[in-house]
């Protein structure tokens, strides 16, 4: 049986650490609080560098500014 993953796609470019999932200067937020969990989202990928985010384009934020999720449900790597 096969298994079909659906919906909108992020692609990342080469060589990224994981450092840029969630930014050191972020992970002063208390995960156990939902409150503050939410800024996880947020932040999500913020590190990344210009040119190796969103491609084909590159510049193209993986959460929008001020919001807590990302309409991507893919992340390519």
């Amino acid at each position: 049986m096969q298994t079909i993953i659906t919906g909108k796609a992020y692609v990342l470019g080469d060589n990224l650490d994981t450092d840029q999932i969630i930014p050191a200067q972020y992970l002063s937020f208390n995960p156990s609080m939902p409150e503050e969990r939410k800024f996880f989202g947020m932040y999500a990928l913020s590190g990344l560098p210009e040119g190796q985010m969103g491609l084909a384009n590159g510049n193209i934020r993986f959460v929008l500014e001020n919001v807590f999720k990302s309409y991507y449900v893919i992340i390519v790597g």
